[in-house]
């Protein structure tokens, strides 16, 4: 079982890492040997002792913070290992928000004509940007539908949307009740020291923000989803821990597939998407394996491309296949100032001088593609919920793909090129039935997938 102890199982550290993590380690067990085998063959049962040890399913592996001695010596020794890897951090993408008081009286959204399947309903104060989600052309700022949007009637019904960010202050009006800790937490386990309360802590509400953009009543395509708070960053400049991302990816997969397998959670259970607006140039082996399975779990992740005029391909984890990495456009159809940009781009969204929630009881005015990225994964969560797409990661994408808008966007670079993609619902996409609210979707509801 054990190699001979001059061997080392090889070591992972990238000379580009934003800022590596002192003396953090994950371990990637080979698929099929335990941890218990693992424990045994070093002789020393790290679970139990203060290493600040986390078992990682996902992977399956485990996290730990220890001396590279440890590592090399004793880990490293195992050929029951498959790869180490020295931990990194990435970034928030952020630009500053700025309140401006409470929202008071929101319009309630009228019912349009049903269909013979499903109940049409249009919002007619709907922010600019929401609008553009629900339109197949150039929606004109002054035309009579510059604020309508169109959604079937229960948008995002049973969907949770996973929020990895700097918290979400879940009891503002936006949310009516939808929003969630993780778990219930009051206190973030993936944040170590201060500010780990559930809180947004961050000085922009950054995480607030994308909550509201992705499913908020007003402001969002998913207006009933389910907002979970999963705190993994502080805010401001401070960096993210790639373990953080990783036990988070671990511990929002385990409750997915419990809810999808479990007959009494599924009944209220439509599926997940994950939103990530943070990145960098430091990879990770750990959380691309991560978010590979999770994916493959039926959960969609949809991440920021960046805010740096530049080509996202160096970017992780929008340079990910197994990502929706999202780019910001503004009220013009044209791309954001500085959105990164390039082939890696699967889509892109409004990201420029958006209406969000901010603090505990006021609104705000936020860009970037992070917001851009927040309302992607609510039109996600608007296709999973009518199909309660549970497993199928695959499906989404295609609906996303034969919904969205091509060939309106301009701003971008001829070289190297990016897809010339808008993110739609499809409401008004003149390929679909009169009895479905977007192309792809049966004529009869709650199909599970």
């Amino acid at each position: 079982m054990a190699s001979s102890p001059s061997v080392s199982v090889p070591y992972i550290n990238y000379s580009n890492s934003s800022k590596p993590v002192l003396h953090n380690y994950v371990i990637k067990l080979k698929d099929h040997y335990t941890l218990n085998d693992h424990l045994i063959h070093i002789g020393l049962n790290i679970s139990s002792m203060n290493y600040n040890f986390h078992s990682l399913e996902i992977l399956p592996g485990y996290s730990i913070k220890t001396n590279q001695s440890m590592i090399d010596n004793l880990v490293r020794k195992d050929n029951g290992v498959e790869w180490v890897e020295e931990t990194g951090s990435v970034y928030l993408y952020k630009r500053s928000v700025k309140s401006f008081g409470v929202k008071k009286n929101m319009t309630i959204p009228r019912q349009s004509k049903q269909s013979k399947r499903f109940e049409a309903i249009v919002d007619d104060d709907a922010p600019f940007s929401l609008a553009m989600l629900s339109t197949t052309g150039k929606l004109a700022q002054r035309s009579t539908n510059a604020h309508r949007f169109w959604h079937w009637k229960n948008t995002g019904l049973d969907v949770d949307i996973y929020i990895l960010d700097t918290g979400i202050n879940i009891n503002h009006i936006e949310f009516r009740g939808r929003a969630y800790n993780f778990r219930n937490w009051a206190i973030s386990p993936y944040i170590d020291g201060e500010l780990n309360e559930m809180a947004d802590t961050d000085e922009d509400s950054h995480g607030t923000c994308l909550a509201s953009v992705a499913g908020g009543a007003h402001l969002g395509p998913a207006k009933y989803a389910n907002i979970i708070n999963v705190k993994v960053g502080t805010g401001g400049s401070t960096p993210i821990n790639y373990l953080s991302i990783l036990r988070a990816l671990n511990d929002i997969r385990k409750t997915h597939n419990t809810k999808k397998f479990s007959p009494s959670a599924r009944q209220f259970f439509a599926g997940s998407v994950i939103n990530m607006s943070f990145g960098g140039d430091a990879n990770s082996r750990a959380v691309q394996l991560a978010i590979w399975r999770a994916k493959q779990s039926g959960i969609p992740i949809v991440v920021a491309a960046g805010n740096e005029n530049r080509d996202a391909r160096d970017i992780f984890p929008c340079n990910m296949t197994s990502t929706v990495c999202v780019a910001g456009v503004d009220n013009y159809y044209r791309r954001d100032w500085d959105s990164n940009y390039g082939p890696k781009i699967a889509v892109s969204a409004p990201g420029h001088d958006i209406e969000c929630a901010a603090g505990v009881y006021e609104y705000g005015v936020h860009s970037g593609t992070s917001i851009a990225a927040a309302y992607v994964s609510g039109v996600l969560a608007y296709f999973i919920s009518y199909e309660r797409i549970r497993s199928n990661t695959d499906l989404v994408i295609k609906r996303m793909k034969d919904n969205w808008n091509t060939g309106l966007l301009e701003g971008f670079l001829v070289t190297p090129e990016t897809p010339n993609t808008l993110i739609s619902n499809g409401f008004q996409n003149p390929d679909k039935l009169d009895t479905q609210p977007y192309v792809g979707a049966p004529n009869r509801r709650a199909i599970h997938r």
